[in-house]
């Protein structure tokens, strides 16, 4: 029973986690060092699972955030996850990021919506108006040759919907950061990897327009 009040406990607070913005590999890594001292990349593969080429870009994400330390241990490299209550201060700068943010995404997806192609503007629009065609472009979102893909969208429940949690945890393992940003109320959900930015109205809805500079300026926003 003890086991199983523990492994309810570790899951509630991968998903806390998960909440507040950290991927389900960083969470992961983050909870298997959390109550250590420090903890190698060999320890933390052999408590998770995770691949090492996926944990060091975990790490860095997480150092990034100021979630994580480096450190010597014994000769060896080792990693120190800082206390729960750094979380507080990323939290706060995540907040006020997105505040910043907001008015360009908003300001962007109209402009995107009423887009037409243009000969002179090197920029290609295609169509798609069924579920599998739609998740067809997520999995080449997923497969992003920058190992990048940005993803807002109004609801978490939006890649469970599509059934693209799992596909979306697997490029993760890929080393594709998967970059989900929920902002609440906008009128759809808006993809971006590579040279593509990709305009989802619902499930069997989307437009994908082909335009590195397009893409390229929402990649940065995030």
């Amino acid at each position: 029973m003890k086991a199983s009040n523990t492994n309810d406990a570790s899951s509630d607070l991968q998903k806390l986690l998960e909440e507040v913005g950290l991927t389900d590999t960083e969470a992961s890594i983050y909870l298997a060092g959390q109550t250590l001292d420090s903890i190698t990349v060999q320890e933390i593969g052999t408590a998770t699972g995770v691949k090492r080429p996926t944990i060091y870009h975990a790490l860095h994400t997480l150092n990034e955030k100021g979630l994580v330390a480096e450190r010597d241990r014994d000769g060896k490299s080792a990693f120190r996850m800082e206390v729960p209550g750094r979380l507080l201060g990323w939290i706060e700068q995540q907040k006020n990021a997105l505040m910043e943010k907001e008015d360009a995404v908003q300001s962007l997806i109209s402009q995107l919506a009423t887009r037409t192609p243009a000969a002179s503007s090197g920029i290609e629009v295609m169509q798609y108006a069924d579920v599998k065609s739609v998740q067809a472009v997520f999995d080449l979102a997923f497969y992003a040759r920058s190992k990048k893909c940005v993803v807002i969208i109004s609801s978490k429940d939006f890649l469970n919907d599509l059934g693209l949690d799992e596909k979306s945890r697997d490029a993760e393992h890929r080393g594709v950061l998967v970059q989900v940003n929920v902002r609440k109320g906008i009128g759809a959900a808006l993809l971006a990897y590579d040279d593509s930015i990709v305009i989802v109205t619902n499930p069997s809805g989307a437009t994908v327009i082909t335009s590195s500079a397009l893409a390229s300026i929402l990649s940065n926003l995030f």
